[in-house]
């Protein structure tokens, strides 16, 4: 599915197939499937994986990692 306006660093999908993104402005974005869009969520990183219980882990522009659920 193409996905316009969409400018990503990385991308993973979880157990659960939920989509995320990192985007080049920072943030964080979680593929809303009935509506085909990004939603931004709260945080920012360059990196991310998804545990297989669906919750992110980002590794932000400083080199820290975070784990947690955004809302």
């Amino acid at each position: 599915i193409p996905m316009p306006k969409t400018r990503a660093i990385d991308i993973s999908v979880g157990d659960d197939t939920r989509v995320w993104i990192t985007h080049t402005d920072g943030g964080l974005r979680r593929l809303n499937e009935t509506r085909t869009r990004w939603e931004r969520t709260d945080g920012h990183a360059r990196q991310i994986s998804v545990g297989a219980d669906g919750i992110p882990w980002v590794v932000q522009e400083n080199a820290q990692i975070w784990t947690g659920t955004p809302q």
